[in-house]
């Protein structure tokens, strides 16, 4: 799996919950690390990763599906080491995080196709077995999700690559890119890559309980886009399953920094949600012939996925 890694931290202690902590772009083990302590200090078992730099730019499904299996296997292993009752629950950072969750749900709901078809493999049941527990949990997002345009991916790489020449090259690629491909998209008629994320985080979710940590002072990730998904899955999932977090002071992915005690709160909050129960209403099925729908939109990835609206 290149230039991705994953961390495993068991408490010694009955853990109260599996924790997914997945990176922003950029970032590395040890700057995720003192998030996963959060977990720790409250009794809660972590896996933690970041996903391939390379496959994020591009949207490469294969480098990205590979690292949430990998996640996935590591948190299946704690579960069934531990305890298969307990809720997992997704914290992830900008859309280097969003993005390596909503791979992991869609090879979830693409398990559960595979049983009804009678296909299922080994890595399909474990799947099915995360994707229960993390129905009972809940799924927290730190400055995201980013509505996926391209001013948002030049910032998102301005950001995450320090050295400024290789921010440059790699900006300069990035619009390229977009340049290329836009208009084959526009001509095929098929979604977009920013069509088929923000789809998905708005109608997909593996589960109804979720929180949104986020700052109107953040000039990556798009306020209003973001507001207009919290409404919507308040109204979808209802009011009572979605926790918000609004700041007014601090910048991309440093909210904990500026904000320690609210932030903690604010998993405390969560973990307490987790506690109650599973969420209420649960997470509506959708019939198969949705399913199919969406699996083709979630799928059809226009040249390594790097596709934007501009």
């Amino acid at each position: 799996m290149p230039n991705s890694e994953i961390e495993v931290v068991i408490p010694s202690t009955q853990p109260r919950a599996v924790v997914l902590v997945f990176g922003w772009f950029g970032s590395q083990l040890r700057h995720v690390n003192k998030y996963s302590q959060l977990y720790h200090a409250r009794s809660c078992a972590t896996v933690t990763g970041v996903a391939d730099t390379y496959g994020l730019i591009v949207a490469d499904k294969q480098t990205l599906d590979a690292f949430a299996l990998e996640a996935a296997k590591k948190a299946v292993q704690v579960l069934k080491e531990v305890d298969q009752d307990l809720p997992v629950i997704a914290h992830v950072f900008s859309n280097g995080g969003t993005i390596p969750l909503n791979r992991l749900e869609i090879l979830i709901h693409k398990a559960h196709r595979a049983r009804a078809s009678g296909s299922m493999t080994e890595m399909d049941e474990d799947l099915i077995l995360l994707g229960k527990a993390m129905q009972k949990g809940g799924q927290i997002f730190d400055s995201s999700p980013c509505f996926p345009d391209y001013i948002t991916g030049i910032r998102g790489i301005g950001s995450g690559i320090q050295n400024s020449i290789v921010r440059f090259v790699v900006q300069v690629a990035f619009l390229l890119m977009i340049l290329i491909q836009t208009p084959l998209v526009w001509l095929s008629g098929e979604p977009s890559y920013t069509e088929q994320l923000w789809h998905h985080v708005m109608n997909r979710p593996i589960t109804s309980r979720q929180a949104y940590v986020y700052s109107t002072q953040d000039n990556i990730t798009n306020c209003d886009k973001l507001e207009d998904l919290i409404a919507h899955r308040q109204q979808t999932a209802g009011s009572e399953n979605i926790l918000v977090k609004k700041f007014t002071d601090s910048q991309h992915v440093l909210h904990l920094i500026k904000h320690p005690e609210e932030y903690a709160a604010f998993v405390d909050n969560m973990l307490q949600k987790v506690e109650s129960g599973p969420p209420v209403p649960p997470l509506e099925e959708t019939s198969d012939d949705e399913d199919d729908k969406r699996d083709w939109e979630e799928e059809h990835i226009i040249i390594g996925g790097a596709s934007f609206r501009i």
